[in-house]
């Protein structure tokens, strides 16, 4: 079976840094927020519609469900 990466076309550069965020394992939401300068609720939002994506999993911490060349 061949994997293909879910197009990023609407992934946006703060998604993409939260992503590489995740992957370096930080991934308490204040800390990502207060690195990247946006509230927490923006964070919340945007971590939510990476979820819906298909990019992260929140199974007890966030994690990246995709492989890293894909970043």
């Amino acid at each position: 079976m061949i994997e293909f990466p879910i197009l990023s076309f609407n992934l946006s550069p703060t998604k993409k840094l939260i992503l590489e965020m995740i992957q370096n394992g930080n991934v308490e939401v204040e800390n990502i927020a207060a690195t990247i300068g946006i509230s927490k609720g923006m964070t919340c939002n945007h971590l939510r519609e990476l979820k819906t994506m298909g990019y992260i999993s929140d199974d007890g911490g966030y994690s990246l469900t995709i492989r890293e060349n894909w970043l």
